[in-house]
């Protein structure tokens, strides 16, 4: 093929790719993508249903007696750190599990939510600051929580 050229002295795109693939060895291909990481999402859990292992989503602060107790995200919950905050009074938590739903399953849920929380404001005046204050706050929730 001789038409790299377009005339002004410089290949074409698609000519220089050709030729780029063409010189390539099966030992020069790039590396392929690497897999993404498995999603996330927040679930609230009771103390209660809480077991080891279990990776915190949000920070914990609880105050009890004047003695503050804190958690970071990312902590994985062992035995001893549930019972301490089942005697520290800590009765819900996120934690992070995996999800594996597919994207277009989160698309079609986050639509639904959307669907449903609209219907339920369309009898409200959307200019009254509070309303539009509550709506926000629920489209916020559904798109972090869902």
């Amino acid at each position: 093929m001789l038409a790299l050229d377009c005339g002004h002295g410089h290949a074409t795109r698609e000519a220089r790719l050709l030729a780029y693939f063409r010189h390539m060895s099966e030992n020069d291909l790039p590396t392929p993508v690497p897999a993404l990481p498995a999603m996330t999402r927040v679930s609230f859990i009771t103390s209660d249903e809480a077991q080891p292992a279990m990776t915190l989503a949000l920070p914990i602060q609880a105050v009890r007696s004047n003695q503050l107790f804190k958690l970071a995200a990312g902590v994985v919950l062992t035995e001893e750190l549930i019972d301490q905050l089942r005697r520290r009074q800590v009765n819900c938590f996120a934690i992070e599990i995996e999800d594996t739903r597919s994207i277009e399953d989160i698309a079609k849920r986050l639509i639904d939510s959307q669907e449903q929380i609209q219907a339920q404001f369309s009898l409200l005046d959307p200019a009254q600051g509070v309303a539009l204050d509550l709506y926000s706050s629920l489209m916020e929730y559904r798109l972090c929580f869902n």
